[in-house]
């Protein structure tokens, strides 16, 4: 495989996993950052660890002498004692004030008796407290000086709480002269004003030092706020004592030795970390995204029923999918670059340049129905569309074109307007033979209906039995009813064929309304349903054929009296919108199921307890009075629930005044 095939696998493979190698990718740069911080770090604390050590030696270095000076002040005292030149305690205060005139962070200079009391303090202020106590009544001062008695040699005590008061410790210098102990040098010194004078201020502005005697505190600079971590440690030696000297530094020192471009450096490159892995996901979502869409492009491209095709703004091929070469390139012969003229006869590559020129002129796509030259040599008719391809600036950068294949569709069109006009033609015959019918049966009905007319009121003498005379009844009632349903066939007929004439005029609803109420009342009044009328008037004038309406409102009147039961409630009510005078007939009786409303206006259509349709009907009068409305521009509209009652709503337009005119 070439190197730009492995690169492109490699891509296509990360291109695949925009989230997951961008998250790796990420992490692994931040963990480079912090690897390279952290080295950083690792260099800082080398730096401090060394600064604080060659601190350390110099501060111990320092303090030992320091302290070192000090006790040699007892050790000359004690030669000024053994060889003469001190012979008396007057004579020992007088160098003693002058030791303490030269080192003035001594606490006190004493002289201590044979006895172990003290005798003389310098300076006395500040010290008068000590003078006739007695060492050796002292916890702690007392195992150290009688140490210093029995070996002779200088003892320190450990830290002690002065009677001065304060934190220190004191060194016993026993004076032997001709063999015999004659008292002591006591040097007394507070720890703080000593430690300070021998290290100065500068070093507490850096480091927290810790003195420690035998794990005791001696000095501790506990006010600054330091770093244990970084600790150092190192002994010195004090007289016979041992000294642990300790220095942290100070946060103020390591956030001075700490730079803020460290920081920025970790901060900076976790930062550009994210950027990057976001900037990469979004690459790589983009490009993910960009294939979808191209893979999803070529896949309806290339299984499209139609043939689709691809052209360049000056009319030459870029691409034409699998269906366009089956119809005009089977022998799948290299079409790009190539002209239409190049391709197809004179005659259609003129069709197709003309409408390719009419998209580019116009920017807008055209649709038009030709006839293909098909390679196979057959001449098809397709429905051609051309459409612009503009790119981000709205400039046309290609064409394309859709063929699609119209025998089908032309074959189906040809079948539906075939199927149309024998419907049509069928519902005329049966319109026209429902009539013809009605007609025919009118004759003999009104003979029946006639003759038992005469035959119920006995014009030409008693016919004898009684019971001739109910069948007689009988048979008058059917003919009346049988020839009502004749009439609504002759209604319907009529109105399919156009037959139904009506004359529009202005009429005053609420009389039409009154009279029809008038009409049905008795009806209502021995069924025991209540009917009211409720109407604001004066109602305004509507547009109608007179005979239609009154039919419409007679028609839903009578049907809602047949399904209510004794005690329910009817109301026709009115009531006036814009354009439209509303008309509502509401009972609240046996209702309608709702699978029954899509259907009942429908000719022939009975609904099953159905307070719409009579049970003697034959399921027109919906139907008559819906075709009714339509021929009069009105709307009819029907709720329902089951044994709740049945709203049917119709709406009239009001008088249009040019019309009246």
């Amino acid at each position: 495989m070439s190197k730009s095939g492995w690169l492109d696998k490699i891509f296509r493979s990360l291109s695949q996993n925009a989230k997951i190698v961008p998250a790796i990718l990420t992490l692994s740069m931040i963990l480079a950052v912090i690897i390279a911080w952290q080295n950083m770090r690792t260099d800082q604390e080398i730096r401090l660890n060394s600064d604080t050590r060659n601190n350390l030696d110099h501060f111990t270095a320092r303090l030992q002498s320091h302290i070192t000076s000090r006790l040699a002040v007892g050790q000359h005292l004690r030669r000024e004692w053994e060889n003469g030149y001190i012979n008396d305690t007057a004579g020992f205060i007088a160098e003693a004030t002058s030791a303490h005139l030269l080192f003035t962070d001594f606490q006190a200079i004493n002289w201590i008796n044979s006895d172990g009391v003290i005798e003389t303090v310098t300076p006395f202020v500040g010290n008068e407290a000590v003078v006739g106590v007695s060492v050796k009544n002292l916890a702690t001062a007392r195992k150290y000086f009688l140490a210093a008695e029995q070996t002779g040699q200088p003892q320190t005590t450990p830290p002690i709480t002065l009677k001065q008061l304060g934190k220190g410790f004191v060194c016993y210098v026993p004076v032997i002269k001709n063999g015999k102990t004659k008292g002591y040098i006591n040097l007394v010194f507070r720890t703080v004003p000593l430690v300070t004078a021998a290290l100065g201020d500068g070093l507490f502005d850096n480091y927290h030092l810790i003195i420690k005697d035998a794990g005791i505190d001696m000095y501790n600079s506990a006010n600054v706020v330091a770093d244990a971590r970084y600790a150092l440690s190192r002994s010195i030696s004090v007289g016979n004592r041992q000294w642990d000297v300790t220095i942290e530094p100070t946060s103020s020192l390591l956030a001075s030795e700490e730079s803020a471009s460290d920081d920025f450096v970790l901060v900076g490159g976790i930062l550009f970390s994210l950027a990057v892995g976001y900037f990469l996901f979004l690459a790589l979502a983009h490009q993910q995204k960009r294939r979808a869409s191209e893979t999803i492009f070529r896949t309806f491209i290339e299984l499209s029923p139609s043939a689709i095709l691809i052209k360049d703004a000056t009319g030459h091929y870029l691409h034409a999918n699998e269906v366009w070469h089956k119809w005009f390139n089977p022998e799948r012969e290299n079409i790009v670059g190539k002209h239409v003229n190049q391709l197809f006869p004179p005659d259609h590559a003129n069709l197709v340049n003309m409408e390719e020129h009419a998209v580019l002129t116009t920017g807008q796509p055209i649709e038009k129905e030709i006839i293909s030259p098909f390679k196979d040599g057959s001449r098809v008719p397709t429905l051609l569309q051309k459409f612009p391809i503009l790119d981000d600036d709205g400039s046309i950068i290609a064409i394309g074109g859709i063929n699609t294949d119209m025998r089908a569709a032309k074959k189906t069109e040809k079948n539906l307007r075939q199927a149309l006009i024998k419907s049509e033609e069928a519902n005329h015959s049966k319109s026209k033979f429902l009539a013809t019918m009605s007609h025919e049966l009118r004759t003999p009905l009104n003979a029946i209906i006639g003759f038992s007319d005469i035959m119920i009121g006995e014009y030409f003498g008693k016919i004898g039995n009684q019971k001739y005379v109910e069948y007689s009844k009988d048979i008058h009632s059917s003919g009346q009813h049988l020839l009502a349903l004749i009439d609504e066939v002759l209604d319907i007929s009529a109105i399919e064929l156009g037959k139904r004439d009506l004359v529009l005029e202005p009429l005053d609803l609420s009389g039409i309304l009154s009279e029809c109420v008038k009409s049905v009342k008795a009806r209502a009044i021995s069924g025991h349903v209540y009917l009211e009328l409720e109407a604001n008037s004066p109602l305004p004038p509507v547009f109608v054929d007179e005979t239609a309406i009154k039919q419409i409102f007679l028609n839903l009147l009578t049907n809602a009296i047949k399904f209510t039961r004794p005690g329910d409630r009817i109301t026709l009510s009115a009531t006036t919108t814009k354009d439209t005078v509303v008309v509502t007939v509401s009972d609240t009786g046996q209702g309608i199921a709702p699978e029954h409303l899509t259907t009942i206006t429908e000719p022939f259509v009975k609904g099953q307890h159905t307070p719409l349709i009579a049970d003697e009907g034959v399921g027109l009068g919906l139907s008559i009075v819906k075709s009714l409305l339509d021929a009069q521009q009105g709307r009819l509209s029907i709720e329902s629930e089951l044994n709740q009652g049945t709203t049917v709503t119709v709406a009239l337009p009001k008088l249009d005044r040019e019309k009246a005119a």
